[in-house]
């Protein structure tokens, strides 16, 4: 179905001179602009939250192998500290993004 639709598209355009949209751009628009996301400061602290986690995943594990009781629960609390509020940053620079992506949309909307 997806298909023909997009045929019908390149079809229209063609018979325009090419002046139609882009098929992407007419069947399927994303809710988050992923160059407003990457831009903002919760998603770049959200790669070093996840980063900080590997790292305490991997002193866990060493406290594992070197018998250190401390080592591995402290390892294994801020790695899953980490991970939770990396992904809790995540979902509010998502709902930002997408907040931002809207309003960029709408500007556009109003210039034409």
């Amino acid at each position: 179905m997806a298909e023909i639709e997009k045929r019908a598209i390149e079809q229209d355009g063609a018979a325009a001179g090419g002046q139609a949209a882009s098929v992407a751009d007419t069947t399927h628009r994303r809710s988050v602009d992923r160059d407003i996301m990457r831009s903002l400061p919760g998603t770049h602290a959200m790669y070093g939250m996840i980063a900080g986690a590997i790292i305490a995943y991997a002193l866990s594990l060493v406290g594992t192998a070197i018998d250190s009781d401390l080592l591995f629960r402290g390892g294994n609390m801020v790695c899953f500290s980490l991970l939770i509020i990396g992904g809790l940053t995540y979902f509010h620079s998502y709902t930002t993004a997408k907040r931002l992506t809207r309003e960029r949309r709408a500007e556009q909307g109003a210039r034409r």
